[in-house]
């Protein structure tokens, strides 16, 4: 594939559940306690086609700067890459704001997003394996309006709201640095205007820090008085409140748009899952009830309503993937890649999967 070099559309929006390609998968090469600089990759790779550093503009050479073993990425002694060394990254005898601590023991270093973004390799490999969870599913039947309007090219309005992870914060368009990959949001706009021909319009009135308190305080003039066609609303991340207390606000913020804008559909966007290895103790209070805020959220599916599961991709990625090699701040905000599968998440809600 072409522009392998460049942000491109046509490869970013490509599903990494689908095919035998995965393009610039992004990995953060780190030292362990042994000395040894390595990271998994999602898949088992067949054929490197592409590994380059975090602007896409450098090209590294097999067995001058990496090698494949066993399926994972290997820094060589001499290589150009990048890393983080141990103690940039585990920080055994520092402790500042920079620094957090580890349940297991042990510190681990947040950042902010140029610094770990400037980190990141960027892999691009055909494999022969499949994708080894459940798949993202297509839910047009619950959005009717929304689907129909796709369908017949006509013009679409789509607001967002939400916290840091829906406006998409520490996207490198954000940071601005290279290779400026879009807010997920725009991706996933511009990926249904290209596959269905309608011009949507797409308002962004989402803010970083914010929580459904603010969500409900704020309704009026973010959301109803625009009347979206399709309302895509990302919360929880910052919400501290009992399960039942969110799916109630859920509910209300929903219930009052639904009594403004009795033609408006939303999409629920799923909390992510932050950094679960930062200690819980001293006031961090990272990873607290995310996970049960998405449960809440599929009690909530039905008609008008789809839920974007992203929670359970991320913990599915987790799985293989480490959790610094898919964030652009080492504790909640996701990197370029992992942005990149946010908007393919959500396009296969409205994108049948023969067509994504």
């Amino acid at each position: 594939m072409e522009n392998l070099n460049k942000y491109d559309i046509e490869w970013a929006m490509k599903p990494i559940w689908q095919g035998n390609t995965i393009y610039h998968e992004s990995v953060l090469m780190v030292e362990n306690a042994a000395g040894e600089i390595f990271a998994p990759l999602l898949y088992y790779p067949d054929t490197i086609l592409s590994v380059c550093d975090s602007t896409l503009g450098i090209t590294y050479t097999e067995k001058e700067d990496f090698e494949l073993r066993d399926g994972f990425l290997w820094r060589t002694p001499n290589s150009r890459m990048p890393y983080l060394t141990y103690q940039q990254f585990y920080c055994p005898n520092e402790e500042d704001d920079l620094v957090m601590n580890l349940d297991s023991g042990g510190h681990m270093r947040i950042v902010c997003a140029p610094y770990m973004q400037q980190g990141i390799i960027y892999v691009t490999y055909t494999h022969e394996d499949s994708w080894r969870w459940r798949i993202p599913t297509f839910k047009g039947d619950l959005l009717p309006r929304t689907y129909d309007k796709l369908q017949k090219s006509e013009p679409l309005t789509v607001l967002f709201y939400g916290d840091s992870v829906t406006s998409g914060d520490d996207v490198t368009c954000q940071t601005n640095v290279p290779p400026y990959t879009p807010l997920w949001t725009e991706m996933f706009v511009a990926n249904l205007e290209r596959r269905y021909g309608s011009k949507v319009t797409m308002i962004d009135t989402a803010l970083g820090g914010s929580d459904t308190a603010w969500g409900l305080e704020n309704l009026q003039t973010h959301v109803i008085d625009y009347k979206p066609n399709l309302a895509v609303i990302g919360f929880g991340n910052n919400d501290r409140m009992n399960p039942a207390g969110y799916r109630k606000q859920i509910e209300t913020i929903l219930a009052r748009v639904q009594d403004a804008c009795p033609d408006t559909e939303f999409i629920l966007v799923d909390p992510m899952t932050p950094n679960r290895f930062i200690s819980q103790k001293n006031g961090y209070r990272w990873y607290v009830l995310q996970d049960r805020y998405a449960e809440q959220h599929k009690k909530l599916e039905g008609p008008g309503v789809a839920v974007m599961e992203i929670m359970q991709v991320h913990l599915d990625l987790q799985n293989v993937k480490r959790f610094w090699d898919m964030t652009a701040n080492n504790v909640n905000h996701p990197n370029d890649f992992l942005y990149r599968v946010l908007a393919q998440v959500c396009s296969a809600i409205l994108i049948p999967a023969d067509k994504l």
